[in-house]
């Protein structure tokens, strides 16, 4: 059955290529706080086209897998890709990784704007849970989300629209002149939701505020982030064995 990202594959990466949000914020935050990566062994959870990945993949030995078939395709499509990819899922991930690599284990395990489109608590459970067996005993889980904390206002920002319906949250991607390049909706998942499903995981969080790369300070300005300062779209978290 076609994934949520697999009707909208083509187009969200072309979005996420020029993305200020992913370029300037997300991706150089998901970085930091992975950590040193040079000689790790990385897994990437909903690895998309594989555009963060395979910066990971410059330092580190990456296996990443996504549920949607497009955006792996589009991931493998990538001439120069060095990093492996799955189309796979939280539930049955722990037996591919088992039956492609035996006993293998992860130093680190990264995920970017992915947990909240679990479609369930169960599911987000699930994705600690099998993180957690992957991972070595001194092993982390770095994640960056949407953050439940942020106040929804008339004036949005970020060429981004947000939108509740119903429990879930929808987000229109705008282009320079406001006009909705795609959409995509999840669960708005609150911060002890996630605490939560860590911690019956056997992890415990901690939470991390994100800035702007000084890139992207150097080319909008500090005035251009102030916004996502004071009122954060997006949050970090790393979590820990206990």
């Amino acid at each position: 059955m076609p994934t949520q990202y697999d009707n909208i594959s083509r187009e969200y990466t072309r979005l996420a290529m020029n993305d200020r949000f992913k370029r300037y914020l997300q991706y150089p935050e998901a970085l930091r706080l992975a950590g040193s990566l040079e000689g790790s062994m990385i897994l990437d959870i909903g690895s998309g086209a594989g555009l963060l990945t395979e910066q990971l993949a410059q330092k580190a030995r990456v296996i990443a897998y996504d549920n949607s078939r497009e955006q792996i395709a589009q991931a493998l499509a990538n001439p120069s890709h060095k990093a492996q990819y799955f189309v796979a899922d939280p539930h049955n991930i722990e037996d591919i990784i088992r039956k492609n690599f035996a006993d293998i284990k992860f130093d680190k395990a990264i995920s970017t704007m992915v947990l909240m489109y679990s479609q369930d608590k169960s599911e987000l459970e699930q994705f600690f849970a099998s993180t957690f067996n992957l991972l070595n005993d001194d092993g982390a889980f770095s994640s960056i989300i949407y953050d439940p904390e942020h106040k929804i206002t008339d004036n949005q920002g970020f060429q981004r629209r947000w939108t509740m319906k119903g429990k879930k949250l929808s987000v229109d991607f705008l282009d320079e002149n406001g006009n909705t390049i795609t959409s995509a909706d999840f669960n708005n998942y609150s911060r002890e939701d996630y605490e939560d499903a860590a911690k019956k995981a056997g992890f415990t969080i901690e939470w991390m505020n994100l800035v702007p790369s000084k890139e992207g300070i150097e080319l909008f300005g500090q005035q251009y982030w102030e916004q996502h300062m004071k009122n954060p779209a997006y949050i970090g978290f790393i979590a820990r064995k206990n």
